[in-house]
């Protein structure tokens, strides 16, 4: 059964093939978890069949090769070959599908194009021989990932000439094509103070240290019952040991459990991710397997009973919750570990826009800031713009502050919107340009723009769209955007003074 793409999904392949035309030979699409990637890639390999172009699809684990062959085959009929250890299919139609282990220990096919998901794995050694391959003979290599950031803070512009970014996390939320996160800070949260680094990660027995001092693993359960009892959800641990504890606690309370990891045979995987879907399993226990590749739609929350400094990693958890489901209008996502400060709400890792060449951040430099909330007893954290809690409702007690206009004029508002006023006046021009549409009105506010400066960005940003465009329609647009960010009373207020 073939997918309908969606308007986004036409967009990127549109946008890709436009690059491919400009010239360039090595594109990055950057799309977030549960926005169709692989719909987008198995169409992109049907239209190649159609012009007699030869593809090359590449994946980093060995289950994928066969998630995507039966996608390809039950929507278009399209039966590739395979490069698998123990499982290859010689391919009679020019479109292969591989693992990259195996691929960059065999003869590399002749192909037209070469896509390769995950990308952000494509700087390991043999991507780097199947990558260099491919690059000499000019072949045009694309990548698709969620999290183009990567763990080792390494930049992946040495490998892409160029990417595009053709849709946010916020855009995909208010299509529906995925749901936006509820955030829970327990009480007892891992001791920070304990947590070492190295590699630019936290080390995994600095993190049971500070696990073990402050929350017990009854505590976890606990959160589960009191947050999703009966609920699927998928708990990410600090290592193999810790994650086996945690499943017999979650036994022990009489919650079906299961636990996995890269050792366990992928034919199990299999089946408890059936149970899973079935309900018969209520609770995944993994480390670090659950997250690339892994559709689980029916995962009401996931529990971050660890803590980590990569923000790719992050992301990939957290997307997990996000899939849509029937009832499921939230993603819930418990975290002992700090890691929403860390690395603020997930729904806004891709708002300012991504470098391809943004460079290893050194130790001297200043760690990024963490994310404010607004604490409520109920434990769900709320936007800072909040006004009343998220979770149960109860408003909270107003703060005031002074801010200084551009025009000299000092004003009182919330403290919130003092705190987004301040951050946005001190913006780098540069960056401006790169804030998503909804703040667009706000920063010609705070900044003292006329709203002719959003409306010329909207109209770089998409040339096709507002071509003929007017005023009014570009207003009612930067509005509609607006209200949908919540920031239209704060620059409604910024306006009165």
């Amino acid at each position: 059964m073939q997918h309908q793409l969606f308007d986004y999904q036409k967009k990127t392949i549109s946008q890709l093939f436009a690059k491919l035309r400009e010239g360039y030979k090595s594109v990055l699409i950057i799309l977030s978890c549960g926005a169709g990637k692989s719909t987008i890639f198995s169409y992109i390999v049907k239209l190649c069949t159609e012009q007699n172009k030869r593809a090359l699809f590449i994946v980093h684990k060995r289950d994928l090769v066969k998630q995507f062959d039966d996608r390809l085959f039950n929507e278009y009929g399209i039966r590739a070959g395979i490069i698998l250890s123990q499982k290859e299919r010689p391919s009679n139609n020019g479109i292969y599908i591989a693992s990259r282990q195996t691929l960059s220990r065999r003869n590399f096919p002749e192909v037209d194009i070469v896509c390769v998901d995950e990308a952000h794995n494509i700087k390991s050694n043999e991507y780097k021989v199947i990558t260099q391959h491919y690059k000499e003979r000019g072949v045009p290599i694309t990548g698709l990932t969620a999290t183009p950031r990567r763990t080792d803070g390494s930049s992946l512009g040495d490998v892409f000439e160029t990417h595009i970014n053709p849709i946010k996390m916020l855009e995909l939320i208010a299509l529906k094509r995925i749901v936006g996160c509820t955030y829970i800070e327990p009480d007892r949260t891992m001791d920070f103070s304990l947590l070492k680094m190295k590699g630019g990660e936290f080390t995994e027995v600095s993190q049971q240290d500070s696990f073990n001092n402050n929350v017990a693993y009854a505590d976890v359960v606990k959160q589960y019952k009191q947050y999703l009892s009966g609920k699927n959800c998928i708990v990410f641990n600090i290592g193999k040991t810790d994650s086996r504890i945690m499943h017999e606690e979650f036994l022990k309370n009489g919650i079906s459990s299961a636990c996995i990891d890269d050792q366990t045979p992928s034919d199990e995987r299999d089946v408890i991710y059936e149970a899973y879907k079935r309900g018969e399993i209520l609770v995944i226990n993994n480390v670090r397997v659950c997250i690339e590749g892994t559709d689980l739609p029916c995962t009401a929350g996931v529990i971050l009973k660890l803590a980590t400094n990569s923000e790719m990693y992050y992301v990939q958890m957290c997307g997990r919750s996000q899939r849509t489901s029937e009832g499921k209008e939230t993603g819930l996502v418990i975290d002992f570990g700090g890691n929403v400060r860390r690395h603020w709400p997930v729904e806004h890792y891709d708002i300012n826009g991504f470098d391809l060449n943004e460079k290893k951040k050194s130790k001297g430099e200043r760690k990024k800031e963490e994310a404010k909330f607004r604490n409520c007893e109920c434990g769900v954290l709320s936007p800072i713009t909040a006004k009343v809690c998220v979770g149960c409702g109860v408003p909270f007690k107003i703060k005031m502050a002074e801010i200084l206009l551009s025009t000299g004029i000092k004003t009182v508002v919330m403290d919130v919107e003092a705190m987004f006023f301040n951050k946005t006046r001190l913006t780098p021009f540069k960056d401006l340009a790169k804030m998503d549409d909804g703040s667009l009105l706000y920063i010609c506010a705070c900044r003292g723009y006329k709203f002719g400066w959003a409306i010329n960005i909207i109209k770089q940003r998409y040339p096709d769209k507002f071509e003929k465009a007017g005023y009014g329609e570009m207003m009612l647009y930067l509005q509609k955007k607006e209200r949908e960010s919540g920031l239209d009373g704060y620059r409604i207020n910024i306006s009165k003074t």
